[in-house]
């Protein structure tokens, strides 16, 4: 996963019971869920809710590089069943900053129209304008604008 870290607190995360803070916890996906095969069957209806929602991010990406497959959709899918039906949005929120945004990198011809398409995207299936990936869209395209843009910059 990736995951930015802009604000840190070095003295935190040191006690017990604090990773607990951020949703889940490795050790409650790791030890029983690594492919979206381990989660699938009892979870379809929300599976297929991701698996939707994936495809429409495949959809803007098609002839890219940063079209995703079989890896990202199992990690995506053993995230949101382990945050639960209630944490959808949020979960495809974080997931698609962690796993797709990540990927994209470039200058206008190569993403300007994929952060656009991407961008009406997650404001169709209720990504929260405040949240990270709506906002880290604003930001890249903003970066854009000097000529190049990534994840990372």
């Amino acid at each position: 996963m990736t995951i930015e870290m802009n604000e840190v607190d070095l003295a935190g995360g040191l006690e017990d019971g604090e990773s607990e803070r951020f949703g889940i916890a490795a050790a409650d996906i790791l030890p029983t869920a690594v492919e979206g095969k381990d989660v699938y069957a009892e979870n379809k209806e929300l599976c297929d809710k991701v698996i939707g929602y994936l495809q429409q991010v495949n959809d803007v990406l098609e002839d890219t590089p940063f079209k995703i497959a079989y890896r990202t959709r199992n990690e995506f899918l053993v995230y949101a069943v382990n945050r639960g039906e209630d944490h959808l949005t949020e979960a495809l929120d974080e997931m698609t900053s962690m796993k797709i945004l990540s990927r994209i990198e470039g200058d206008q011809d190569k993403v300007g129209h994929v952060l656009e398409r991407l961008e009406q995207v997650l404001k169709d299936n209720g990504l929260a304008d405040e949240g990270l990936s709506r906002k880290k869209v604003k930001s890249m395209t903003q970066r854009l604008k000097s000529g190049y843009t990534s994840y990372w910059n």
